[in-house]
């Protein structure tokens, strides 16, 4: 039984991208730490920054932009800055 729970932990820990060896011997010291030390969750999730058209979203929120008066103008533009 213990030989097949750690066949499956492997396995599990693998597909969360750690390090198997390093998983199996932090898990043997009972320490807390091991699923960050052990680098988890390396490839399982991943961040991409996307394009922002941000001539839509001014146009969405505040209609024709030619038509914004000045301090309309100054939050866009503010907006942006802090973006």
């Amino acid at each position: 039984m213990k030989a097949d729970f750690r066949a499956t932990a492997e396995k599990v820990a693998a597909k969360f991208g750690c390090d198997v060896k390093c998983l199996n011997k932090c898990g043997e010291q009972n320490d807390g730490n091991c699923f960050e030390r052990c680098h988890c969750g390396q490839g399982v999730i991943t961040v991409k920054e996307t394009f922002v058209n941000t001539y839509g979203i001014v146009k969405r929120e505040y209609g024709d932009i030619q038509n914004l008066s000045e301090s309309e103008v100054e939050t866009v533009n503010e907006a942006i800055q802090r973006f």
